[in-house]
């Protein structure tokens, strides 16, 4: 789930609507949580429950976000091909900070086993590889 913390002091979260409809008025802070707890099993049976791995991203020009997913399409099995309307299961979070006057993007996944994956692009490979359409990009301070 992403939470955006605003100039003014204000909030939008993904529990408001989607990233799309998010009001583009300053980005002080872009953070991203998994909606869920992550649960490890002890060896002695028990289960220790830890809160949900979050990151956060804080001064840069513009901010992007993205939910990933997957979706299988054909199976193939013993030389038969299969197709079926296989739900598409969510894959992971993304965000961006982008910092256009050092031509820099901290990209960060977030992926359903909790798991952080930070990346550094220049603005221009992060653009072409990801095809990012720059109307979903949001302002930052």
């Amino acid at each position: 789930m992403f939470i955006v913390y605003f100039q003014d002091g204000s909030s939008y979260s993904e529990n408001q609507g989607y990233w799309d409809t998010a009001p583009d008025k300053g980005i002080t802070a872009l953070h991203l949580t998994l909606p869920f707890s992550i649960k490890k099993r002890n060896s002695d049976g028990t289960v220790t429950e830890y809160p949900p791995s979050s990151a956060q991203i804080s001064g840069y020009q513009a901010y992007y976000f993205a939910n990933q997913a997957t979706q299988v399409v054909m199976t193939i099995q013993g030389g038969v091909a299969t197709t079926s309307d296989y739900a598409p299961q969510f894959d992971r979070q993304v965000m961006a900070g982008i910092d256009y006057e050092h031509n820099f993007v901290l990209y960060v996944e977030v992926d359903r086993q909790g798991n952080v994956i930070t990346k550094r692009y220049s603005v221009d490979v992060f653009m072409d590889k990801y095809k990012i359409n720059k109307d979903v990009l949001r302002k930052g301070v």
